[in-house]
């Protein structure tokens, strides 16, 4: 089996646990690639991200390094958490040899869960396994946008701009602006304003299947500065005018997990 080892390569602590998770995998014969920028950190060899293909891909981090690994692979992603809430991480670095044993048993499940695709203009954008936001890219200063989905006009709002989260997504920005969290079995979509500067405007849920179209009007002399953000890691800069279609994605996310489910991680990570 082949294990990619990915983290922060700033962070002393995770350089810690890599080096620990990598003698694991050492001892029980295991192949390992580590990611180029965190083996220049370790003073080992590595390989660009991009051009990985492991069996099982091992994050050490937070959410943050998971997101960014589910922008480049489709297989199992076993999170350990170093960062601070780790929502999304499946095992603390105490339980990391556990983890790996069980894998190597196949003692466990994968849990798949939906991504959005994004186009800006038809042109497409990176997947999002979180959210994608249309957001203001001037402080302290409002967009308007138009929100229509399947071709039917929703609402034309005002505000810091919108967020369109998946079930994953549910549980992090979204949810810091009074959206809903959904289960990820839910095949639904949160799309959640921010500071939207009319109090009727609130969070709605549509199917998973929608395709939702955000527009960028041009009120203001010059237009608007805006920006398209996927999953927080990555941006691009919208003009009034142009639309950003968000639809379903033939990708999905997939998670290693052993006991717990959904109810227990929010119990333990959002409500405590």
């Amino acid at each position: 089996m082949k294990w990619c080892l990915i983290g922060n390569p700033r962070s002393q602590q995770v350089l810690q646990l890599i080096r620990e998770v990598r003698q694991v995998l050492i001892k029980r014969k295991q192949a390992i690639v580590i990611e180029q920028r965190l083996a220049a950190a370790l003073g080992l060899r590595g390989t660009p991200l991009e051009k990985i293909d492991a069996d099982v891909y091992i994050t050490v981090g937070g959410d943050g390094t998971i997101l960014l690994t589910l922008d480049h692979t489709d297989k199992p992603v076993l999170a350990i958490n170093a960062g601070g809430v780790g929502f999304l991480s499946e095992v603390e670095p105490k339980y990391a040899t556990v983890a790996i044993d069980r894998i190597l048993r196949t003692d466990y499940r994968v849990e798949e869960r939906t991504k959005l695709a994004c186009y800006l203009d038809n042109k497409r954008l990176w997947d999002a396994a979180n959210e994608v936001t249309v957001q203001t890219a001037k402080i302290a200063k409002l967009i308007e946008f138009r929100v229509e989905i399947n071709g039917e006009a929703v609402d034309t709002l005002r505000g810091d701009g919108i967020i369109v989260a998946t079930a994953t997504g549910s549980t992090g920005y979204s949810l810091s602006v009074g959206g809903p969290i959904l289960h990820p079995s839910v095949d639904g979509v949160v799309v959640s304003p921010i500071a939207p500067f009319r109090i009727s405007a609130r969070p709605i849920v549509v199917p998973y299947s929608s395709t939702i179209h955000i527009t960028l009007l041009g009120r203001d002399r010059g237009g608007q500065e805006a920006k398209v953000v996927i999953d927080g890691q990555r941006g691009k800069a919208m003009r009034a005018g142009q639309v950003v279609a968000i639809k379903p994605c033939e990708r999905r996310a997939r998670f290693i997990r052993f006991e717990g489910g959904f109810y227990d991680r929010v119990r333990t990570k959002l409500i405590r």
